[in-house]
């Protein structure tokens, strides 16, 4: 009997895996971009990076711009606008402090 309902779980959580990317369907213009930003803001805020700029524009570039304490800071907020869905490429214009 648990073998039965061994495979259809399984079948059940493979196919639900895919789930998650479909409401990735962004809008376009403005509303799109804004919520590109957001993402990228959300995604600095749990690394604690706060104090930057964030622009998004409609070809996908995200512009990073202010000052961060460090390289690894720096760094990171650039994987973080990477990571967002809808930033194919990021100008960063981010100093370090001295």
């Amino acid at each position: 009997m648990k073998r039965y309902l061994l495979i259809p779980m399984i079948l059940m959580m493979a196919l639900s895996g895919g789930c998650n990317s479909w409401g990735k369907a962004a809008p376009k213009g403005k509303v799109r971009n804004e919520i590109v930003e957001a993402d990228v803001r959300k995604n600095l805020l749990e690394d604690r990076i706060t104090g930057l700029e964030v622009d998004v524009y409609e070809d996908g570039t995200a512009y990073l711009k202010g000052h961060v304490k460090n390289r690894s800071d720096r760094d990171k907020a650039r994987d973080d606008a990477l990571k967002v869905y809808g930033v194919k490429r990021v100008v960063n214009d981010i100093t370090i402090e001295q």
